[in-house]
């Protein structure tokens, strides 16, 4: 009998993920070797810590303080098109740009622009040549992270499951989830449901983006 068909590797893990399930606890699986209910929260976590690129991620108000720095410096040399509103409340445009900011990056934006291409992004691409070292990576910067360094190494994942329709989650996170090997097996959804809903929306994870890959 060939037992490698009846069980995992060892350190291999299955794992199903929804966009909600951060949080879940499943007292039918929680007890199992090697298999996880993860969000997006904890499904980075497990393969930055699995691909050693376990860092502790900054604060929301860390990185809009960051953000404001850059968004200053750009300005200081020409109009922009968030100048009117950074001068009147310099922290709450930060805010909202570095938030249109991620959610670019999410749906697959290089942090490049075309001279072609509209006055925001490539005001956006000014900021994003100086961004380098400056600013913590947010929630799509890891993914792309995550990705550079699968093509290295191997996460060691048996499985992964996904909950949702594949045109709901954001294009990173779904190239991501491709690169994997994943199966999405929307029909188990109604077998599982989330316990609390941890994740906040937008500042953390732009969930409003689809794209089509």
């Amino acid at each position: 009998m060939n037992l490698n068909h009846e069980r995992s590797e060892p350190n291999t893990l299955k794992i199903t993920f929804g966009l909600d399930l951060d949080g879940y606890q499943d007292p039918e699986t929680r007890d199992r070797f090697n298999e996880l209910i993860c969000g997006p929260k904890g499904f980075l976590r497990i393969l930055e810590l699995r691909l050693g690129l376990v860092s502790k991620p900054a604060s929301a108000a860390v990185r809009v303080a960051q953000y404001h720095d850059l968004l200053k410096k750009v300005e200081s040399t020409k109009p922009r098109f968030y100048s009117q509103s950074f001068r009147k409340d310099a922290f709450s445009t930060a805010e909202t740009v570095l938030r249109w900011r991620d959610e670019l990056i999410l749906a697959g934006w290089n942090g490049s622009a075309d001279p072609n291409q509209g006055p925001r992004l490539r005001d956006l691409a000014e900021v994003e040549g100086i961004a380098e070292a400056k600013l913590s990576p947010g929630f799509g910067d890891r993914v792309r992270l995550i990705l550079a360094e699968l093509d290295r190494r191997d996460a060691k994942l048996d499985s992964v499951g996904v909950i949702e329709n594949r045109e709901h989650i954001p294009l990173l996170l779904r190239k991501l989830l491709n690169k994997l090997g994943a199966a999405f097996r929307v029909h188990r959804r109604r077998d599982i449901r989330a316990s609390r809903h941890t994740w906040n929306g937008p500042a953390e994870y732009p969930g409003s983006i689809n794209q089509s890959a």
